[in-house]
């Protein structure tokens, strides 16, 4: 039997992934990185490469003055420290939040009777009680982050109005512009608009890999853990919030990677 040589190298030597025994290396040459245990194998992420994608923690879907559940307000200490750390480590954070316009001219019917069926009353388009502005429309109290979340001025938040945070969006153009191949995903729905994001990011060759325990949903738990296995099994990486916040600089020789 012939011994396996390392690292094995999927891609293009500009774009390309290095297989180690006991880790992958996604920095794309980086010298200095971070190291993020995920499950499986390890990885070395460039953070000058990687984003970190917060999706839908809005009032909208978090706030207990409309009557949504514990799930979504579970995860805000855990989203609130990846968001954290994600900056203190130098990874860009980008908020993907619904902020849809005032007469919904641009949400296709599909949509529409998707979310009338889903929320009634509280549909596109809808006024809220108490003044509290139309359903989701961008700038107002509904499409605004729960507390204690908040954007920093050297964030980026896209506006999306689809399911999936790529469709009509700039955030692809953002994420060449930057540089960025590496996307972190945490946020609600789990199997709504995180996963759809996230196959799309993964379908357009980006690096997808999703914190467990920054995610929520309220459908059934047997939902949740289908896209768990599904992102594990073909996806991406899963990883949890404390091995985000423990992630170490490494710093790689270049001699090592030959």
């Amino acid at each position: 039997m012939v011994e396996q040589q390392y690292p094995i190298t999927y891609g293009t030597s500009n774009n390309c992934w290095l297989q180690y025994p006991d880790y992958v290396d996604i920095s794309r040459g980086a010298s200095s990185t971070l190291y993020l245990k995920a499950e499986h194998q390890p990885l070395l992420l460039d953070p000058k490469r990687s984003a970190l994608i917060v999706i839908d923690m809005q009032n909208f879907f978090l706030s207990e003055e409309l009557g949504r559940g514990p799930q979504g307000r579970a995860i805000l200490n855990s989203v609130a420290a990846a968001v954290e750390h994600a900056r203190k480590v130098g990874i860009r954070v980008i908020w993907v939040n619904w902020g849809v316009r005032s007469d919904v001219a641009n949400l296709p019917a599909s949509l529409l009777r998707h979310f009338d069926r889903l929320n009634t009353s509280m549909s596109f388009g809808k006024e809220l009680p108490n003044g509290r502005g139309k359903v989701l429309e961008a700038g107002s109290w509904s499409a605004a982050l729960h507390p204690p979340l908040n954007a920093e001025p050297e964030d980026i938040w896209i506006h999306k109005h689809r399911i999936s945070g790529f469709v009509g969006t700039d955030l692809e153009a953002i994420l060449k512009a930057q540089g960025i191949y590496s996307l972190i995903f945490t946020g609600v729905n789990t199997e709504q608009c995180v996963l759809s994001t996230l196959l799309d990011g993964h379908n357009n060759g980006y690096d997808t890999i999703l914190l467990t325990d920054g995610t929520a949903t309220t459908s059934p738990q047997f939902i949740y853990d289908s896209v768990i296995y599904t992102v594990r099994r073909a996806n991406g990486f899963v990883t949890d919030t404390n091995s985000w916040l423990n992630m170490e600089k490494k710093e790689i020789d270049k001699n090592e990677q030959m």
